[in-house]
């Protein structure tokens, strides 16, 4: 990567490795003067789950997607796979579905 085309080499790796729902025109926008800002693909538009988990079930549905080592060495390990991790993700959406979240709450 050259320091001359960053902004290539990130807008052609966002593009290789995220599903956007809108994608972006402007790579990035910074500026080190007071106070600092610091942009990357602002007026793209993705959707987390979709990127992390939803893309990745349908070929790894058995594999491991979390394995969670516990600080605890008497508690087990925990593996779960894309299967469980999308069944516990749908679960927790339904339930704060139930409890009147919408779409755009933050």
């Amino acid at each position: 990567m050259s320091s001359k085309n960053a902004d290539q080499y990130w807008a052609q790796r966002a593009k290789d490795l995220i599903q956007w729902q809108k994608p972006f025109t402007q790579i990035s926008d910074w500026s080190f003067q007071k106070p600092v800002k610091i942009s990357w693909f602002s007026d793209g538009e993705l959707n987390a789950c979709e990127n992390c988990l939803d893309r990745h079930v349908l070929h790894n549905i058995s594999n491991p997607a979390i394995i969670f080592e516990p600080d605890n060495p008497r508690q087990e390990t925990q593996i779960w796979s894309y299967e469980k991790l999308l069944h516990e993700t749908c679960r927790l959406a339904n339930a704060l579905t139930s409890a009147g979240v919408r779409k755009g709450d933050r």
